[in-house]
């Protein structure tokens, strides 16, 4: 049986967020949030299948893929299920895909709120085979064969150490800059030439109508008689301090990390007693969430590290344009 039903997002700001859910007042630490969305995304953005447990959750999510994979019904969502003791997340994976598209293609629909608890409630009562996939309103390309893990112990597992800075690098660098964050050099140009020249180039100085009809003053140019490089002084000081993340991220340190974690890894009982079995794997659980909560800080700080590359391109062009 499923306990509720989530749309997770991502924003290059906030990170993954929860867009909506049934029951509305369902609460998933942040975290695990970024745990889930980063385990999704670790070795490639194809769509793909994933689970963890947590302390309070078992979750089943379904990610649609990156914008430059294939992917299922709208690129960068996750689908996920919380699902109640017992039940087995692999069972979920076909539904979920399912779901997933259907829900993503209806985002914006006047009766999505509708089709978000039919979906729901096929879900929960188990009815998968009267979930149908949806591909009327244009879909993403079909995705690849699904690669499913079964677990984070696998993953991580799996993973070669040396591979793993590429990977979260891959991470950032797939995520496409909403419209509103990118840096619009035309419509930069045309509103210096419309405006009073910030730069001293256009600056008028016959006087303007206000929106009342009285004639005004354009506006002094603060740079005025002022020699390249001390406009150039001027501009870095009117510029907010860019951000810088709040470790250096380097290959070496990385691996060095995941190594001491590695060698912490508990040996495996050589007893069948069923309690010294059971403290092992509470044991190795808790080294594999230390490695997955490690890369998850690593790829924020490299999500930070995008962003103040964006505020440096957005300097440059600037200054380009003062010097043109």
């Amino acid at each position: 049986m499923v306990e509720a039903l989530v749309i997770i997002a991502w924003r290059n700001d906030v990170g993954a967020y929860m867009l909506d859910s049934i029951p509305s007042d369902i609460e998933i630490d942040e975290q695990n949030l970024m745990n889930l969305y980063n385990l999704h995304r670790f070795r490639d953005t194809q769509a793909n299948f994933q689970f963890i447990t947590t302390q309070d959750f078992r979750i089943a999510s379904f990610y649609s893929g990156g914008y430059n994979s294939p992917y299922v019904g709208k690129p960068n969502y996750a689908v996920a299920a919380i699902l109640a003791p017992g039940e087995k997340p692999d069972d979920y994976e076909k539904p979920l895909r399912k779901i997933c598209n259907n829900l993503l293609i209806r985002l914006e629909d006047a009766e999505f709120d509708m089709y978000f608890h039919d979906m729901y409630k096929l879900l929960r009562d188990n009815k998968f085979d009267e979930i149908k996939i949806d591909r009327k309103k244009g879909a993403g390309p079909k995705p690849k064969e699904i690669e499913t893990t079964t677990s984070i112990s696998e993953k991580i597992k799996k993973t070669e150490e040396k591979d793993l800075f590429d990977d979260l690098l891959a991470t950032v660098s797939d995520e496409e800059v909403p419209d509103d964050l990118k840096f619009d050099e035309e419509a930069f140009r045309k509103s210096v030439k419309e405006n009073a020249d910030p730069f001293g180039s256009n600056a008028s100085t016959s006087g303007s109508q206000n929106a009342i009809g009285t004639a005004e003053s354009a506006p002094a140019d603060p740079f005025a008689g002022a020699s390249p490089v001390d406009k150039i002084k001027q501009v870095e000081k009117k510029t907010p301090k860019l951000m810088s993340p709040k470790v250096k991220i380097s290959t070496s340190k990385l691996v060095n990390d995941l190594k001491k974690l590695e060698e912490r890894m508990p040996n495996k009982p050589s007893s069948e007693d069923p309690e010294k079995i059971i403290k092992y794997l509470e044991r190795k659980v808790n080294v594999f969430e230390k490695m997955l909560s490690l890369v998850s800080k690593i790829a924020g700080q490299l999500q930070n590290k995008e962003r103040e590359l964006d505020q440096k391109n957005e300097l440059i062009s600037k200054l380009l344009l003062l010097l043109s």
